[in-house]
C-alpha cells in the first residue's frame, strides 16, 4: 500500500477553520437535490465516497447523483457524467448491474467513485496541469468518444484520483498502462498537488 503526506491538506484545514461562512461551492452543494438511491447499498456507497474525499482533504464534487437499475439512462455504459459549464454542477448517473448482487454492489460503488472523480477533476484541475498530465501519461486527447477508453487522458485521471484517495489501496483498471506506484504518484501529484510516497520493500 502506498503512503502519502499531505501538506496541502494542512493548509486547507487551516483556511477552512478561519472562514466564518461556507464557501460558494459548499453553498451550491447544499442547494442540490438529494441523491436518488435505489437501495441501502447505494446509500452506503455514496457515504463511502464522501468519507474518502473528506479523508483526502478535498471538497466533495458539486454533483447531482442518480442511481438507476438499468443502463438505459447511461447509454449502455455502467456510469455517465454530464458536465455543465466550467466549474459548475455535474450530473452523475450510476447504472451498473450484474446478476450477482455482490458483484453488482462492488461495480456500483466503483462506478460512483469513478464518475465523481471525473467531476472533481473537471471542477478543480486547470489547463496547465491537465496538459502536463496528458504529456506524462502519453495521451493525445483528453476526452473523445471516438477514441478507445484507455486512450483518453480523462479516464487515466479518474482512475489515478481513485487510486490516490484510497491511499494506493486500489487496483487501477487493467486497460490502462504505466500503473507502477511511482507513475501513478506522479500523475496524482499533478492533479492534486499532493505527494504520494511509495513504499520500498526491504531487502
Amino acid at each position: 500500500m502506498a503512503t502519502y503526506t499531505t501538506p496541502r491538506t494542512i493548509i486547507m484545514t487551516l483556511l477552512v477553520g478561519a472562514l466564518l461562512t461556507p464557501s460558494l461551492r459548499e453553498a451550491e452543494a447544499a442547494a442540490l437535490p438529494a441523491p436518488v438511491f435505489t437501495s441501502e447499498t447505494d446509500a452506503a456507497a455514496y457515504e463511502w465516497t464522501q468519507n474518502l474525499f473528506t479523508a483526502a482533504g478535498f471538497e466533495f464534487p458539486t454533483a447531482i447523483v442518480e442511481f438507476h437499475r438499468d443502463d438505459e439512462a447511461c447509454g449502455g455504459a455502467r456510469g455517465r457524467t454530464r458536465f455543465g459549464a466550467a466549474d459548475e454542477t455535474a450530473t452523475i448517473l450510476v447504472c451498473a448491474t450484474h446478476h450477482n448482487p455482490e458483484v453488482e454492489d462492488i461495480w456500483r460503488q466503483r462506478t460512483l467513485l469513478h464518475e465523481l472523480a471525473h467531476a472533481w477533476v473537471d471542477q478543480n484541475v486547470d489547463e496547465a496541469p491537465t496538459a502536463a498530465f496528458m504529456e506524462l501519461r502519453g495521451t493525445e486527447v483528453w476526452s473523445a468518444r471516438e477514441q478507445a477508453w484507455q486512450d483518453r487522458a480523462t479516464e487515466h485521471a479518474a482512475e489515478i484520483l481513485m487510486w490516490g484517495i484510497q491511499d494506493g489501496d486500489y487496483e487501477v483498471d487493467f486497460r490502462i498502462d504505466n500503473t507502477g506506484c511511482e507513475q501513478l504518484s506522479s500523475g496524482y501529484e499533478l492533479l492534486t498537488g499532493v505527494v504520494v510516497g511509495c513504499d520500498v520493500p526491504s531487502a
